[in-house]
């Protein structure tokens, strides 16, 4: 069973982070259901790279948006840079855990849910062109 089930009520309305947030929700349930530290690795490795690759998207739109919060919300994308890594030596030591898995889900969701809702609202109401 997946660990996180996407659904619509997730979305924000700016397609390109959508269609993001869904791959990253994808390889968050990937390293959920692996099995042996080798595929919990490469699962690992590939959510890493691909959420650092989400987050240079989102910094380039701040700067192109001027949006006002961009230095908190760069900050909290440092938090999740920072669990990822630390999942990784908790793996590597111990094997990944229930605990882990549920705290990256919680802080994905609870991210989208707060602070990438604010940024959408506030590229909807000043860059709607940017929402397609």
């Amino acid at each position: 069973m997946a660990l996180l089930l996407w659904n619509d009520g997730y979305n924000l309305g700016i397609a390109s982070m959508d269609a993001q947030h869904q791959e990253m929700a994808g390889l968050v349930n990937t390293l959920a259901s692996a099995e042996g530290d080798a595929a919990i690795h490469r699962a690992l490795d590939r959510l890493m790279l691909f959420t650092e690759k989400h987050f240079e998207y989102e910094h380039a739109l701040f700067r192109q948006t001027g949006y006002p919060a961009a230095d908190i919300h760069t900050k909290r994308h440092g938090f999740l840079t920072l669990i990822l890594k630390r999942f990784g030596q908790t793996v590597a030591s111990h094997g990944s855990t229930a605990a882990e898995l549920a705290f990256l889900r919680g802080w994905l969701l609870d991210h989208i849910g707060k602070d990438d809702r604010a940024f959408a609202d506030y590229v909807r109401s000043q860059y709607p062109v940017l929402c397609g």
